[in-house]
């Protein structure tokens, strides 16, 4: 399988992990009423598998098969809304080399199934993301809310509408008083740039990155899952979501997420264990693309092989 060449390639073990584990092992967050399970004879509620990275950073954090958990890919069923696979890899670590690895991966499964034309990879630094909105004015308090907005109108301004100026200034307007901050916080999610220079880290890892294709920086790209946002993370932090260009659905997402491991267990706070970065691709939407491209299975499964 492609996927599981490229992640091999740069060291990455194929893990399997179960459909259906114990809810303790999930962040609450992801546990909603109608996963829940009760294994026979006992009150003990199990969940059906709703991600996989809440999952893998519980594992660590209870130093379960720790050492051969550091570089993991994986080829999940999951369960949401609906059912659904994912093709994803995880990495223990918190150095710029790890980023620039985990992304390209992500970028070489694409190109050998031929789709280099066919998506685009929004990255950016949430650590700087931060600071904008903190320096702009933003109560701390709020910070994670106005993330939040910003990163639902980089996702309806990327679909074509720019006309954003009063739904977002009104969204806004429930964490920021002030008309000032407010109107910083609008042109950024306009422009989609910053007007300052990036760490030395996320130039690194741009650096390094620049023979992608399709490869560029959204200032307001932020992610919705609240692992990248769990605590005060390192000078730069990588996320980005990979989309397709035929439909601007997004295919992929990823970052970094510092200290999680260490919130689930302290023992493991500033220790390499304590941070990590991933990704997952939606299967479904892969095969999207796919069919967008060769029109036929029988040349997509030729691809896939």
């Amino acid at each position: 399988m492609k996927f599981v060449d490229a992640c091999s390639a740069q060291g990455f073990n194929l893990v399997e992990f179960p459909e259906i584990m114990p809810a303790y092992l999930m962040d609450s967050k992801f546990v909603e009423q109608d996963w829940m399970i009760k294994k026979p004879g006992t009150d003990e509620p199990f969940v059906l598998t709703p991600e996989i990275t809440a999952f893998y950073a519980s594992l660590i954090g209870q130093n379960t098969g720790i050492d051969a958990l550091k570089n993991i890919s994986y080829v999940a069923t999951c369960y949401r809304e609906n059912r659904f696979v994912q093709l994803g890899l995880e990495s223990i670590s918190s150095n710029v080399e790890s980023d620039i690895r985990v992304i390209s991966t992500a970028y070489d499964f694409l190109e050998s199934l031929g789709l280099a034309d066919y998506f685009e990879i929004v990255v950016n630094d949430l650590s700087q993301l931060k600071r904008f909105v903190s320096d702009v004015g933003v109560d701390k308090e709020y910070v994670i809310p106005v993330l939040k907005i910003l990163d639902k109108y980089s996702g309806i301004i990327r679909a074509g509408t720019t006309d954003i100026d009063e739904a977002f200034t009104s969204e806004v307007s429930s964490y920021v008083s002030d008309a000032g901050v407010r109107k910083e916080l609008l042109n950024l999610a306009k422009s989609n740039q910053y007007d300052k220079e990036f760490s030395s880290e996320f130039k690194e890892i741009l650096s390094d990155l620049s023979d992608k294709k399709n490869l560029r920086v959204g200032a307001s790209l932020a992610r919705g899952l609240s692992y990248y946002n769990s605590l005060p993370p390192r000078e730069s932090t990588p996320i980005f979501e990979i989309y397709s260009k035929t439909d601007l659905e997004q295919i992929c997402g990823g970052g970094r997420y510092d200290g999680l491991m260490g919130r689930l267990n302290p023992k493991l706070q500033n220790t390499e264990f304590d941070s990590g970065i991933g990704f997952a691709f939606g299967l479904e939407r892969v095969f999207k693309v796919l069919m967008s491209k060769y029109q036929s299975f029988e040349k997509m499964s030729e691809v896939l092989r």
